[in-house]
């Protein structure tokens, strides 16, 4: 305990000697010399990369044992985990609702008590954590996919800015967007991640420097986030913790974020756009062969209707017709205008409309929602108040309504567990976002919420 002290926010543990020896896990996306990467798809199966990425080799460096790689939504695409080859990732924790109706033979049963979802698309990475089976695991966020994993499980799920930690041998969903980050039982621990692999890389261009001093704790409530979907006991958690930081010191204020409403259709333009340019490459010539019957296009499409599980076609289709010419300015066009709004609201510092240096928001609008029974993700289940989902196959998707805006703006985000539901019994994240390149000065104000 001592070792994990954080004296100030800018502080940083000597993450060497931290290191030497602590059993990590790794999200099945990074490539890791000598061990399988599959994506979680069908596609890569018993693929081995010939190189290793720089996040696990600066962690390799700093003496971290690699004991194992996570289950992850394809190619990161989903937010429950239930989209992978391997099949769904069950979340540890065990409901335990405090409202349960009485029978005449003694309690009921209650469908809240059923198996949950660890989120998506780092569920395996969230689990291995949360379980105990790894002290810290290695996850990549795209659109909320370390810090929605990180809150269904009661986990630190940090997300630094984009380009602080290089994305070289990350395989690529959402170039633009796809950020390595950290899930961790402390801040300190995630802080310790953070340092050993920040940093500019010759071997990717967007990395940058990281580091920007903040004055003070002026922290805005987004009116926006306080979306219909959140429930009572999410809503409880953000008071508590409003009311927490004014007990530390902060100055907290509502404040209004006019581009949060449009952030994620963009997303879902933006993404699946970059993500039917990426994933061109599997054609079937080298990862899954597919036979030399037929032409080019028979021996594609065979190889990839098999090789590519539902939600990736999906998406596929979906980026290969808004990248069509006769739609992309209807749809492409507008949603970069709209990611460029959503920047403009946070890339310098603070929030430059609203003066403030920290935003806290709710990581998910519910706790972890069921994955089988009534309405349940591993079903094709959608969002709805008691069980997390309705039935459309996209309705999912309004699960990352509070991820998203910061992912398009590039920010460093950060999900804490701040205590379990009043109703639900299950772990309920709160979300710090901070303006760009304010990575470290993020962990340290998280790190004393955490404390407190």
């Amino acid at each position: 305990d001592d070792a994990r002290s954080m004296p100030d926010a800018g502080s940083m543990p000597d993450a060497g000697s931290m290191l030497d020896g602590v059993p990590i896990a790794v999200k099945d996306n990074f490539c890791v010399r000598g061990a399988p990467t599959t994506a979680g798809s069908r596609m890569l199966r018993g693929y081995e990369p010939p190189l290793e990425s720089t996040v696990t080799r600066r962690l390799r460096a700093a003496g971290a044992v690699i004991v194992g790689k996570c289950n992850m939504d394809e190619f990161g695409m989903g937010s429950a985990n239930v989209n992978s080859a391997s099949g769904a990732c069950i979340n540890p924790w065990v409901a335990r609702p405090a409202r349960r109706e009485p029978g005449p033979d003694g309690p009921v049963d209650d469908h809240r008590l059923g198996p949950r979802t660890a989120g998506g698309s780092s569920g395996g990475s969230a689990c291995a954590v949360a379980s105990g089976a790894a002290i810290l695991a290695v996850g990549s966020d795209t659109g909320g996919s370390v810090r929605l994993p990180a809150a269904y499980c009661g986990v630190v799920g940090m997300k630094p800015s984009y380009g602080s930690v290089s994305r070289w041998g990350l395989v690529p969903y959402c170039s633009s967007l796809d950020t390595p980050g950290f899930l961790a039982r402390s801040v300190s621990d995630a802080a310790v991640a953070m340092h050993v692999t920040h940093g500019l890389d010759p071997l990717d261009s967007t990395t940058t420097r990281v580091g920007m001093p903040l004055a003070g704790w002026r922290v805005g409530v987004p009116v926006e986030y306080d979306v219909a979907e959140c429930t009572a006991e999410v809503r409880a958690a953000w008071s508590e913790t409003c009311s927490l930081l004014e007990r530390l010191g902060a100055a907290v204020t509502r404040v209004s974020l006019p581009s949060t409403a449009a952030a994620l259709a963009a997303y879902y333009v933006l993404a699946p756009a970059e993500c039917a340019s990426n994933l061109a490459r599997y054609d079937g010539g080298v990862f899954v062969p597919s036979g030399k019957d037929g032409g080019f296009h028979e021996s594609t499409a065979r190889a990839r209707s098999h090789g590519f599980g539902p939600e990736v076609q999906r998406r596929v289709l979906v980026g290969t017709y808004v990248l069509g010419t006769d739609v992309t300015a209807r749809y492409l066009d507008r949603a970069r205008r709209v990611r460029r709004v959503v920047a403009a609201d946070g890339h310098a510092r603070g929030v430059s409309h609203t003066g403030v240096d920290l935003l806290l928001t709710p990581t998910a609008p519910t706790v972890a929602p069921l994955l089988y029974g009534p309405g349940g993700v591993g079903e094709g289940g959608g969002f709805d108040h008691q069980s997390g989902m309705d039935d459309s196959a996209t309705a999912g998707y309004a699960a990352d309504a509070m991820t998203v805006p910061a992912s398009l703006a590039g920010l460093p985000a950060i999900s804490l567990p701040v205590g379990l539901g009043f109703e639900s019994g299950m772990p309920v994240g709160m979300q710090l976002i901070a303006p760009r390149g304010c990575d470290v000065e993020l962990i340290g104000a998280a790190w004393h919420v955490e404390r407190a």
